[in-house]
Order: C-alpha cells, then structure tokens, then sequence
C-alpha cells in the first residue's frame, strides 16, 4: 500500500493558502511522516548575491547580510503560520519538522530538494497561487516547478479560509484511463481512505470523438472491466468502492463529477514523464471544489 514518509509543503506565505498546509499537516500527522515546511522567494539567488559580497565591497557584505536576516524572518513566519493552523484546525503536529527558506529559482530550490538521497519527498503539498501569469514569469511558480519536475506527488489545494478541523477526505474520485487495471494511483486513493477517509469512486471517462459501429461494445467493455475492478476491490472492507463511466471530455467530466459528488479529493497519473499535460492543465483550471493529487509518470499505471 502507497504511504508518505516524508511530506514536503511549498508554502508562499499568503493567506489563503493556509488551506494547504492544514492538509499537509493532517497528511503528516495520519502517516507519522517527516515534514519539511518549505518557503522560496524568487528574487536574486543566494549564491549569486555570495559571489557579489565575496568583492569585498560595502554593499555585498550588505546584500549577503539581508538574505540571512530575511530567511530567519521568513523560517519565523512558517513557524507561527504552521502554529495558527496547528491552534485553529486541531492538528496534532509531527513529531519532526524542518523550516526551510530559500531565495532565487523555484525550480533550482525544489530540484535540489528532490535529489538529495536521504529522507526523500515522497509528496509535495501546495495551494493554487493567485498570481499572475506575468508574475510567474519573471518570479518563478512553485506550483509550475513541482508539476514540471515529476519526480513525486503533487496534492494542490484550493485557496480558501483556515481550516477548522483536520483534513480526512471521506470521498475520493479516482480518474482512471485503463479500468481494469490497478496501479500507483489507485494505491494512493486507497491509501488516504484507509488512513485519512472511507469511500473511493473510480471514474472512467470516454471519449465519443467519433463514434462508430463498435462504440456500444467498447462502452460495454470498458463498464464490465470498471465493475470487475470495483467488484475486486469490495473484497477490501475497510474501504467502500463503487464505479462510475461518463462519456465526454476528461478534464470536463472528471471536475464535474467531482463537484456533482461533493468530494473530498481528485486523485490521477500523470500521461507523461516531465511537464504538464493538457488534461492536468485543464483539471487544474476547472476544479475549484477539491484538492487534486497527481501521481508520477513512472508510477502511475492508471493513467
């Protein structure tokens, strides 16, 4: 079964995405996991800034000097945002936790971050950023370089006020692409509800692009294929399944079902190795109602 041993939540300090962190928190306080609290600002980068001071003029022992000063502040703010959900949702915290502040490239911090061989990520929490594309540009996204990069999980949250409970997602919506078959995916949406919730959905969609003689007995297929797998999982009673088939367009029909069921959590496989693809990007754009986990390419079957 999938687990979490280490959750990393990239936090950019704004208010409504203390939602973010009561879910990574409660995700770290069910899997007993370690927890590194993770900030990066996307100014000039800290090793560019030590070369500078290493002049030996005035002003880069200045600039060197503010950097350490703004990431004390910034370790301090992560603490006392950490405490506020902490207080307000009745998370117990984990029992080891690491302040991280870095200055310079999303991307280089985060790929420093997912190389380092000891206590890996196993999962990367983060909020939607109501940034502007303009923004992000010349700033850097935290949220773009984690889905960029592929490597681990990516649990992106919606915006919203702080939490006042923990975070246990009692209906999950699992979007798969081959129905009768299980994966890395469906591990981890069988995972959280074992652990965190109690109800997993597996939706397929169809696309009716272009019909022809066969379409009924593909639809036919691919029903019989989803009920044998949710009739295969039953056998697990700690966890209630059932099966759903939709015809439309998959970005469309799965942010629809999610909204229609009201749940808790949106979980499916990347299609490609790096990147964002087309139906991340849309999900991304269209789902506003849940948090939505995408899993590794290289492990993601069901996709």
């Amino acid at each position: 079964m999938q687990t979490f041993r280490h959750v990393l939540c990239a936090d950019d300090c704004d208010e409504a995405t203390l939602p973010a962190l009561a879910v990574a928190l409660s995700i770290a306080s069910a899997y007993e996991a370690r927890f590194t609290h993770f900030s990066c600002e996307g100014t000039y980068s800290e090793s560019a800034v030590m070369e500078f001071g290493d002049v030996g003029n005035g002003l880069g022992a200045l600039l060197v000097e503010g950097i350490e000063l703004r990431k004390s502040d910034c370790r301090r703010e992560l603490e006392a945002r950490r405490k506020r959900v902490v207080d307000a949702a009745l998370i117990r915290p984990p029992d080891e936790t690491i302040d991280l502040a870095e200055f310079g490239s999303p991307e280089t911090a985060l790929s420093q971050i997912l190389s380092a061989s000891i206590n890996p990520i196993d999962i990367i929490v983060m909020g939607h950023s109501h940034h502007t594309n303009i923004y992000d540009w010349f700033v850097g996204s935290l949220m773009r370089s984690a889905l960029m990069d592929g490597r681990v999980a990516v649990l992106v949250v919606p915006m919203g006020e702080i939490p006042t409970r923990s975070w246990k997602p009692d209906r999950i919506l699992l979007a798969v692409t081959q129905p009768g078959n299980g994966g890395r995916a469906e591990e981890a949406a069988l995972s959280f509800a074992r652990t965190l919730g109690q109800n997993v959905t597996l939706l397929h969609v169809i696309e009716p692009e272009s019909p022809g003689p066969d379409f009924d007995d593909v639809v036919d297929s691919r029903t019989f294929s989803l009920n044998s797998r949710v009739d295969f999982l039953k056998q697990d009673h700690s966890t209630l399944v059932n099966g759903v088939v939709r015809l439309g367009k998959p970005s469309e029909m799965i942010a629809e079902t999610a909204r229609e069921m009201c749940v808790d959590l949106v979980v499916l496989g990347r299609r490609q190795e790096k990147g964002v693809g087309r139906t991340v990007r849309a999900i991304l754009k269209e789902l506003h109602t849940a948090p939505l986990l995408i899993l590794p390419y290289a492990i993601a079957e069901t996709t």
